[in-house]
């Protein structure tokens, strides 16, 4: 009867493999750590880089809407989803929480809803 090679193998049994895999590798040890210890770094850079990258990204998305020389309002919320949230949508130009990168048409409303 041979042994089933989709049973769960225990804890001892991976461990002991993996000491005879590990014997059995001898000279190729040393160059498999090297390896692995420069693809692990790779991809501990490229995640540090990617997660750089893409906080620079979301700052300039912040404000990649407005137009040239209008800057965020201080005091406006930050966009309509956060004056949905504090229930104060729409907001109305002299309105505090209102700023004119939430008024798109630019009919003095902003975060209006419209009809679909």
């Amino acid at each position: 009867m041979q042994p089933n090679p989709l049973r769960r193998l225990s804890a001892t049994r991976l461990a002991w493999r993996l000491r005879g895999l590990w014997r059995r590798l001898g000279q190729f040890r040393a160059p498999l750590i090297l390896a692995w210890t420069l693809i692990v770094g790779v991809g501990v850079a490229a995640v540090a880089v990617t997660a750089q990258t893409f906080r620079a990204n979301a700052a300039q998305a912040e404000t990649s809407h407005l137009a040239p020389g209008q800057a965020l309002v201080a005091g406006a919320y930050r966009n309509c989803a956060a004056a949905h949230a504090a229930g104060d949508a729409p907001v109305r130009r002299g309105d505090p929480g209102y700023g004119p990168h939430l008024d798109r048409d630019n009919d003095g409303v902003g975060c209006e809803p419209y009809p679909l």
